[in-house]
């Protein structure tokens, strides 16, 4: 387990992949990260992560980054899988970040509440740096300022985390779950859901909430949240593309829903994220 912060020149492009799992959050400056959401593809993603920005890469992803714009400053931490289970106890988180859709990394805009992660993660690279204590002390320093940087995640921003219940989860509601993954950009309806899984549509609603923690209606709009989020941040199409491709059939009913759950519009956040260094 280890946090590094790096102010340092990186190579113009690289890719790897590594057998622990990594966080990065950019402090300043700007980068493009790719990865290969399947391994062995020549398939790549490419987002562009600017201040504020997390990204958290299951361990045997192929990623990296390149056309990094100086000065670029950033948090890096490491940990294995006997790490998280320190951290992580019985809660099941660590099945919930690297299980997603063909275990691609996650990547979280927390800019609106930067200083509150900048500090966390200031104070476990200054405990890491800190060579009065031993390596049980850093170990538990670190376990609990990682554990204390996901509650804080998870209270600012509940949305990243939908999905992600420490309950057992059924076979069905985990179909139902992966359906609307799958299918999030249509016009999918609970009644349609209900009758594909042989439920009615408040049998499936009331088991949906009770394992997941959310009704399957918030699930699919969160899900549709977080990708149009993604969307203003990586590419330049119009607020109105942004909601059709997305399943908002209703531009308006998106820019309300998405001020609702960020605070903000869709189109000033993405007039923000353009406009960073």
């Amino acid at each position: 387990m280890l946090i590094q912060r790096n102010t340092h020149v990186l190579p113009s492009t690289f890719s790897h992949s590594h057998t622990v799992y990594e966080i990065q959050y950019c402090v300043t400056g700007s980068v493009i990260f790719h990865y290969y959401p399947v391994q062995g593809s020549s398939y790549q993603v490419e987002v562009q992560i600017k201040p504020g920005m997390l990204i958290f890469t299951p361990k045997g992803v192929y990623h990296g980054v390149g056309n990094v714009r100086y000065p670029y400053d950033r948090f890096w931490a490491q940990f294995s899988d006997e790490d998280i289970a320190d951290m992580d106890g019985s809660t099941g988180l660590l099945t919930f970040l690297s299980s997603g859709e063909s275990r691609i990394p996650l990547i979280w805009d927390l800019s609106t509440n930067h200083e509150v992660f900048e500090s966390i993660l200031e104070q476990a690279y200054t405990a890491y740096m800190n060579d009065s204590l031993s390596q049980k002390w850093k170990k538990m320093y670190l376990s609990n300022y990682y554990g204390l940087l996901f509650c804080e995640i998870h209270r600012c921003y509940p949305q990243y985390f939908s999905g992600f219940s420490p309950n057992n989860i059924s076979q069905t509601i985990s179909q139902v779950k992966q359906f609307i993954d799958m299918h999030f950009s249509e016009a999918v309806k609970l009644s349609d859901i209900a009758e594909l899984f042989h439920y009615s549509p408040s049998y499936l609603t009331k088991q949906f909430t009770e394992q997941i923690g959310i009704s399957p209606r918030q699930y699919l709009t969160n899900k549709r949240l977080s990708m149009a989020r993604k969307d203003l941040c990586s590419t330049s199409l119009s607020i109105q593309e942004i909601a059709t491709r997305n399943g908002f059939g209703d531009v308006n009913y998106f820019i309300q829903v998405y001020k609702k759950n960020y605070g903000t519009t869709p189109k000033k956040y993405q007039h923000y994220m353009r406009t960073l260094p």
